[in-house]
């Protein structure tokens, strides 16, 4: 009796521990993500992390740079966001709850596009102890009307899927219907937006498959009549890395992709119809395209003499080997 009776108070014991464990892992999960997190259009850095026995708040900080931040300064947007994240320990994992942090510079442009008390957008992940993770992004509908002549209508973007401990995973999105109309008597609609691919993205590069499809869409000048339109466009894209045997053989990549359209109708008024465009590359030196891909980060700023000495190899290579 007393083993049963011990024996029941271990395992009530390693419960209620277990919340404070997951807690830590989840924790270190988070902050080891940050630190790593590699891109080359926003950085990301922690805020704040408050552990709690069953919970956790979190607030991280997205910034945007390079030529990304520019245009969104140019247009007078915020180039920096504070995401806030609602982190529960369970027994077997962690889930989190993620939203935009509504502060001043942000609270009047978002309650004009999505309505009072709406968040823009909401991420959830369930994250097991193996570090595996699914996960959900949603952008709620958006309605809005300057009065100047600009006029938005979207539905909800959702993109879910799965990523593993190792970065490889599968996803999928979809995009029901947007429309658009500038102050410029210009309007953009689409409908029916799909896609999604699975694999592993190394640095640039998706290790692969993706797809998309596209119900229509139509790009229309309100003032003169004159449109273009695209009806039933699907795009397929694969990249194998195949590793090759013997001293000092390189992996070879090959990348294929596939274009169909169902029907175009062009600005000058001529229609098409079910148009297939294919094109492959193979045998393509993967280390050569991963390191032209590294440099390609840092064509917005002056290359150093050994980086560009270093490009130009690794492109003359890419040529001597493709």
């Amino acid at each position: 009796m007393l083993k049963k009776i011990g024996a029941v108070g271990g395992a009530v014991a390693i419960a209620l521990c277990w919340p404070m464990a997951t807690g830590q892992l989840g924790e270190r999960i988070y902050l080891d993500t940050i630190g790593q997190y590699a891109n080359p259009y926003l950085s990301v850095k922690n805020d704040s992390y408050d552990r709690g026995y069953l919970s956790a708040d979190a607030v991280s900080q997205v910034s945007l740079k390079g030529e990304l931040k520019t245009a969104f300064e140019e247009e007078g947007l915020p180039t920096v966001w504070r995401i806030h994240h609602h982190v529960t320990h369970g027994m077997f994992g962690i889930s989190t709850t993620s939203e935009l942090v509504m502060d001043d510079s942000l609270k009047a442009s978002v309650e004009q596009l999505w309505g009072k008390g709406v968040a823009p957008f909401t991420l959830t992940t369930d994250t097991a102890l193996t570090r595996a993770t699914d996960f959900t992004f949603r952008v709620n509908p958006l309605k809005a009307d300057d009065g100047q002549g600009t006029q938005a209508d979207f539905s909800a973007f959702t993109l879910s899927g799965s990523v593993n401990a190792d970065g490889a995973g599968d996803f999928q999105y979809q995009w029901p219907s947007a429309d658009l109309t500038t102050v410029a008597n210009e309007q953009l609609r689409l409908k029916g937006l799909q896609g999604g691919g699975e694999g592993r993205l190394d640095g640039q590069f998706w290790l692969g498959s993706q797809q998309l499809s596209l119900e229509s869409v139509s790009f229309n000048d309100l003032s003169s009549d004159q449109s273009v339109s695209m009806d039933k466009l699907a795009v397929s894209m694969q990249n194998v890395l195949t590793e090759q045997t013997g001293k000092d053989a390189a992996p070879l990549l090959t990348n294929t992709n596939q274009v169909t359209i169902g029907r175009l109708h062009s600005l000058e008024g001529e229609t098409f119809s079910n148009f297939n465009f294919q094109l492959a590359f193979t045998d393509l030196d993967y280390p050569s395209i991963h390191q032209l891909g590294e440099f390609s980060e840092k064509m917005d700023t002056e290359m150093t003499d050994a980086e560009i000495e270093a490009t130009t190899k690794a492109l003359d290579k890419l040529v001597a080997k493709g």
